[in-house]
Order: C-alpha cells, then structure tokens, then sequence
C-alpha cells in the first residue's frame, strides 16, 4: 500500500474531521496486515498525539478568555508565534464561527458549539451581595456590543453624559479620587470651592439590567449584519430607557441608586419649591431659582419632562414678548434649549412629570453637572445572552443582560425643583 506521510505543519492544516480520518486510518494500519513502515507510522502518531494537545490548549485558552471577558478581565489572545496563520491579539469573542454560532443561538435557538460554551467563575456583587456564577451564558460578540454601546451614547439625555467609571465592586472609593473637581485639602477639611471631603466615600455593587426581546423578532435574519442590523438598535434603546430611569428615580435595591431617591442629594443639595407662577415668570427665574444655584455648582444643565418644556420655558417671553429661552441654529434650524443661560435637555413624562400633571411636592426638573453621576460597569461593558420561555405568552424570547450600578459622586451640586401648590 502506498502511504503518504505527512508533516506536522500539513496536519495543522487538516480540518477537524480530516484529522480524525487521518487518525483513523493510521490506526487501520497498526492493525492491519500492510506493508507499511511501522516507525513511520509510530512518528505520526505522535504528531497526531501534539496536534491533538495543541488543539486542546488553543480551546482551552479561548474558553479561559471568554470566561474572563464575562468576568471583566478582558478579551485579547495572542496566538503561539509558530501558528500557521500567526495572527496576534485575535479576539476569540469576534471571530466570524462565533458570530455565527451566536446569530443561530438568539434567533433560532440552536446550541452554542462545544466549543463556545464555557464553565468558569465569575464572582461579582449582584444586588448588593455577593454572588458566584458557574454558568457563564454567551456573550455578545465584540462588534456588536461596541455597536450597542456606541448607540446608547446617541440614544436618550442622560445615558451619554453621566461619567462611566470600572472600578470594583463591593469596595470603598473616596469621592475625591473619582471627581477631579475636587481639591486636595486634608482629611477632614472642605474645599474652598466643592463641599465634598476626602472623607467622604461611595461604594459600588453590581446591578443586572435584563432586556427582553422576542425571538420572533429577529428570525428573519438570515447574515450576520441583518441580524445586527435588528439586534443593536432595539437593545441599546431598550436599555437607554431603563438606565435613564434608573439614574433619575432608581431605588437602590434592585436597581441603581438614582438622584431623585438619594437623601444625600435632599439633603445636602438644593431643594426649592416653586409656584406655577415662578415657573413661567423669567423674572422669578432669576430671583427665586437661579439665586438659590451655589455658585461653584452652576456649570450643569437643566432637564424636565419635554411637555414642561413646551408649555411653560418655551413660551417665556420678557416685556417686549420677546422669547427669552428658544434659540435656532442658523445653520441648521435646529432648536436650542437654555434657560438663565445654562442647556436644557428633555426627557420623557416617566422619568420627570410634566408640570401640570405633577402633585404637590413632586420633582419637575433638577439642575446638575451630569458628571457628578456615575455609573459603574465592567470593563468593556460586557454583554451576555440568555434564552427563555415566555409561558404567559407562549413565546421564546432572548435576554440580554449586563451588570452595572450607579451613584451620585457629589450630592451638593444637584438642584430639585419641585412643585409647590399655588396660594
């Protein structure tokens, strides 16, 4: 029989089932009763013998590397110098077999390969306790997580101006390390022009948002950028919302903490009470509000709900009848929002009430340095996938989840305006 021996470089370069058949037929050969040369056939086998470790450690490292992207170590592996692609830096969470693996996963509910389900454990602060998690769920590829992350920036008011921060759970931070506003003092000593302390610390756990989108949405997709195309945006709105939300009017125990609940912004900002009346008077504006501004904090912004907006700052108007708050982009004619100098962002009713909706007592609009709120996530923002069974509504659906917190840094530069009924 003629036998064609084969190099360790050729078997590099077998597919997996190539490699078994060559295996096997190797095997055949022991066995059999060929005229072949045995020490031949004894060399092969242990190149078979390293090429099956090499694989095994190449699968090894990317399982370890998926696993730490979950936990936030990261997401980079370099390749052994004598590969035969010799590639450097290749991300084992971006490769086209896994993005594929992952499109097949959330729209049609195939299995993850062997290869991309990975055991490890990734210990995070859930909810305000520790927690070990041995599962660790697909991820969402690389490009498509930094697509999502980089609409969420576009999406809402607020999400793309709070300061993102990855330090780790459970621990406590100085303010004054994570706020470069602050001056350095002494230990007990307030700044001449912040009141924050270098005693005073905020500490961060981890929160899971969880997004949840029907698995009919998403199977028409039949290529990867189809898939994209349909996944990223719904995502990234979806959980826009619910952080924006959160930051304003989070409870601190299954979500983050948000400004509106947080006593320290009650109690150590400013809180001012004002009549329908003050509202829409510019005057009042200036003595009754803008006054109350520390001013070492009056860099920030202003939001409210859109309607507010319309109804009371738009139409503003001086003694002439002269808009006082609405500007236009010559170049654009785009409207520009800012009152008492300082911009307005809108949201929507369910994050800040509209003024004539709201009760007494109820906050319709703060004032603030967005970068005196932060919001903690891993490093890279790492996004993980789950499937489930809506039994309510007989349908599969698609969970995409990422562990986050958020806290206000510096209490003392937040303004509420909560309404005050009329005399």
């Amino acid at each position: 029989m003629d036998f064609e021996p084969m190099s360790a470089e050729q078997y590099r370069a077998l597919t997996t089932d190539e490699l078994i058949n060559r295996r096997d037929l190797i095997a055949n050969l022991l066995e059999g009763d060929a005229e072949v040369d045995m020490e031949q056939l004894r060399s092969e086998i242990g190149i078979i013998e390293a090429e099956y470790e090499r694989r095994n450690a190449a699968i090894q490292l990317r399982n370890a590397n998926i696993a730490a992207v979950a936990g936030g170590a990261g997401n980079v592996f370099a390749r052994s110098a004598d590969s035969r692609e010799n590639i450097e830096n290749v991300d084992a969470l971006d490769t086209p077999e896994y993005r594929n693996a992952f499109m097949e996963y959330v729209c049609r509910g195939a299995q993850m390969p062997e290869q991309f389900r990975t055991v490890g454990t990734n210990a995070i602060t859930i909810n305000g306790e520790y927690t070990q998690t041995t599962d660790v769920p697909p991820q969402v590829p690389t490009t498509m997580a930094r697509e999502i992350i980089s609409k969420m920036e576009t999406y809402g008011q607020i999400w793309s101006k709070v300061r993102k921060l990855s330090v780790k759970g459970g621990l406590w931070f100085r303010v004054v390390d994570l706020t470069a506003e602050a001056t350095w003092i002494d230990e007990t000593k307030t700044s001449g022009y912040q009141k924050v302390t270098n005693n005073d610390k905020v500490s961060f756990s981890f929160f899971m948002l969880e997004c949840r989108i029907s698995q009919s949405l998403l199977a028409g997709a039949v290529t990867f950028d189809d898939f994209q195309a349909m996944f990223t945006p719904t995502i990234a709105k979806a959980m826009v919302k619910a952080l924006e939300q959160a930051i304003m009017r989070g409870d601190g125990t299954s979500q983050p903490l948000g400004i509106l609940n947080d006593t320290r912004v009650t109690t150590k900002g400013t809180v001012i009470e004002v009549t329908e009346a003050q509202f829409k008077d510019w005057r009042k504006w200036h003595s009754d509000i803008w006054a109350k501004v520390p001013t070492a904090y009056r860099d920030g912004e202003w939001t409210m709900a859109q309607s507010t907006w319309d109804t009371y700052i738009a139409t503003m108007a001086d003694n002439n009848n002269a808009p006082v708050s609405v500007g236009y982009n010559p170049v654009t004619g785009d409207e520009i929002k800012r009152i008492i100098g300082r911009g307005v962002s809108c949201v929507e009713s369910d994050i800040l009430p509209d003024f004539d909706a709201a009760s007494a007592g109820d906050v319709v609009a703060i004032f603030g340095n967005w970068n005196d709120y932060a919001v903690n996530v891993q490093p890279g923002m790492p996004l993980t996938t789950k499937r489930w069974i809506d039994d309510d509504n007989n349908l599969e659906k698609t969970k995409c989840l990422v562990a986050l917190d958020g806290k206000v840094l510096d209490p003392y530069g937040f303004v509420l305006l909560k309404k005050k009924a009329s005399a």
